[in-house]
């Protein structure tokens, strides 16, 4: 699978939001981007089933919530300043 198809589908390929963190495969900007492309999904799923729309996901995503997704979101921003904090200090 290309990093395109991981950023534009994560839902499809990680079991969970925190999971995107530790792809290896992924730049920091990657994870971000496929972050936000997630809850933009998630938002737009939900949106979809609260006015009347049929579910089109899995059990997996059934079991997400936004609180996952925006922690996952705050956690990359943090490791990312842990980093520049402890780079800037050599």
């Amino acid at each position: 699978m290309s990093h395109e198809e991981l950023i534009s589908n994560p839902a499809k390929y990680f079991e969970n939001p925190e999971k995107i963190l530790y792809a290896d495969q992924l730049s920091k900007e990657q994870k971000k981007i496929a972050l936000e492309n997630w809850k933009q999904q998630y938002t737009h799923i939900q949106n979809s089933t609260s006015e009347g729309m049929e579910k089109a996901h899995s059990t997996q995503s059934s079991q997400l919530s936004l609180k996952d997704l925006n922690f996952a979101i705050e956690k990359l921003e943090a490791l990312s300043i842990l980093v520049f904090i402890g780079l800037n200090s050599l």
